[in-house]
């Protein structure tokens, strides 16, 4: 049995059916496997999620910002899919928070190697939780000890 942490860019792939959302379904519905992610990972995915539904307005960042605060249908219909989606996965993947310990080991990994703050919080509990697979499209995690990477 593979304990298998989710990346967010893995989630959106499957979410917008992007290339290689299969692999993605396959993964998550085979029960050999023992799933992870976190609170973290999944707000990046509300925000990708309204991100995109806001940007085919405007390509600026901060007009998508502004849409996306005043656009409450927009909010609604996002929010609305994000919700389904939430429920459904929460039901197979384990949502882990964060903690001091966790925290302070992140800072460790965004010195040492380079990672940005949510990347060195996956890495700090995947180390934490003695999780070994991630399964995601960022090529940041390659090169980081005892980090096997899933890619899709």
């Amino acid at each position: 049995m593979k304990k298998l942490f989710i990346d967010a860019n893995a989630f959106l792939c499957y979410l917008f059916r992007n290339k290689g959302w299969h692999e993605i379904q396959k993964i998550l519905c085979n029960e050999q496997n023992t799933l992870y992610t976190s609170y973290g990972i999944l707000n990046e995915v509300k925000f990708k999620l309204l991100y995109t539904a806001a940007s085919g307005v405007s390509n600026k960042k901060y007009e998508i910002i502004k849409i996306i605060k005043k656009n409450v249908k927009l909010r609604k219909i996002v929010l609305k899919k994000y919700l389904k989606f939430f429920l459904e996965i929460s039901q197979i993947i384990t949502i882990m928070p964060l903690n001091t310990t966790v925290e302070k080991l992140s800072i460790g990994f965004s010195i040492n190697h380079a990672l940005l703050p949510t990347d060195a919080s996956i890495v700090s509990l995947m180390k934490h939780h003695e999780i070994n697979y991630l399964v995601t499209q960022d090529k940041d995690f390659k090169g980081i000890p005892g980090i096997q990477i899933i890619p899709v």
